[in-house]
């Protein structure tokens, strides 16, 4: 797990508990998990309804941060 002050707009409450957003959810996958975990989840997260596109301009708003050019690398791969 990883552990770190997020900005309300990459959160949400669900069933009392304060979760990630989908979107930021694919881009700490894409950041911090080894690919062949990362690529099929986030393909079945785009696979029910969250665009590359999303994904894209979530990873370019964080900046310059720890895994971010590997997550873009990542998700040009996942691509059409």
């Amino acid at each position: 797990m990883h552990v770190q002050q997020l900005p309300d707009r990459d959160t949400l409450h669900l069933g009392g508990r304060r979760v990630t957003t989908t979107v930021r959810t694919a881009c700490d996958l894409l950041r911090f998990s080894p690919p062949g975990v990362a690529l099929p989840s986030v393909a079945e997260l785009v696979r029910s309804g969250l665009s590359i596109q999303e994904i894209g301009s979530a990873l370019g708003a964080l900046g310059p941060v720890p895994g971010s050019v590997r997550a873009a690398g990542l998700l040009r791969g996942l691509a059409p």
